[in-house]
């Protein structure tokens, strides 16, 4: 770890205010490998202004949603369909996959655990 880097941390540690934590996660950003970026790029946005993260880091379109947007923040949390499942609460292991391959939608008790464990708004999987 560089020392800027060293020292922004040191700094939001300090501080834990928000702005400190961005800059922070901005410059890990800059200096991180390719997947570290991907699952960085879910820390650095607010809820709000996750779907501009996820076009602007992930080359998706601007209407990235629903599968395309949940396949990303698996990905970006190193979790697989099984994992899926589970977060789900499917017990058999096979909705994660089902849903990922669009043979399933999501229900709303679905989304609203997703929306819980990603901190991000329904918006994103409808």
């Amino acid at each position: 770890m560089d020392q800027r880097l060293r020292e922004l941390e040191r700094r939001w540690r300090a501080t834990g205010s928000r702005p400190d934590e961005l800059a922070f996660l901005h410059e890990r950003l800059r200096t991180a490998t390719e997947r570290e970026r991907r699952r960085l790029a879910i820390q650095v946005f607010e809820p709000e202004t996750l779907r501009e993260s996820l076009v602007r880091f992930f080359d998706l379109g601007p209407d990235v949603r629903g599968v395309d947007a949940l396949k990303v923040l698996l990905e970006a949390n190193d979790m697989s369909a099984s994992d899926l499942s589970n977060l789900l609460g499917d017990r058999s292991r096979s909705l994660g996959s089902r849903v990922l391959r669009g043979e399933r939608e999501l229900s709303k008790a679905h989304i609203r655990a997703l929306c819980e464990r990603f901190a991000v708004s329904a918006e994103l999987f409808v």
